[in-house]
């Protein structure tokens, strides 16, 4: 299994929940409706997104879409359906175990 971040948010190292914008991607695999995608944004820790409780369907065409504070950085998961991460991290976890795949990428600089 393979995910991408392909609409990135700007990079705004403070972000803060006055703060959003638009981010997607694809999945790419078997099954891509089986799974949810779960996103963070980086400022001082990384934070799930859009809220702490939400993770993201998977399109039958393997797109996924959301918006999301802002940050420094943002990370994709890909976990089973039924699974979920904590809502602040101060380290990304790899992947291994519920974690399928991972995306992380910069924002964009203006």
């Amino acid at each position: 299994m393979q995910v991408d971040i392909s609409v990135v948010p700007p990079y705004e190292p403070y972000g803060g929940a006055e703060t959003c914008a638009d981010i997607g991607g694809r999945l790419v695999g078997e099954d891509v409706t089986d799974y949810r995608v779960i996103i963070f944004a980086r400022a001082d820790l990384w934070y799930r997104q859009p809220m702490p409780d939400i993770s993201i369907p998977v399109a039958a065409d393997g797109t996924w879409k959301s918006w999301t504070h802002t940050g420094s950085s943002y990370a994709a998961f890909v976990v089973p359906r039924d699974v979920g991460l904590s809502t602040r991290l101060d380290v990304l976890p790899r992947v291994g175990g519920n974690i399928v795949a991972i995306a992380i990428v910069e924002g964009v600089k203006k």
